[in-house]
């Protein structure tokens, strides 16, 4: 894992969420997926 990769993660700046990389991070902090991450749905526009 290098660390501009590990920068983009912690910073939200991701085109794509790549699984192996959340899979090495979890193993080496040793917790779980949902311990790092969260969804957060977008905000819903007001219809008229």
């Amino acid at each position: 894992l290098q660390q501009t990769q590990l920068n983009s993660y912690c910073n939200n700046k991701l085109a794509r969420v790549d699984l192996d990389v959340l899979t090495r991070i979890c193993d080496f902090l040793e917790c779980d997926l949902s311990d790092i991450i969260k969804y957060i749905p977008p905000e819903k526009e007001d219809v008229k």
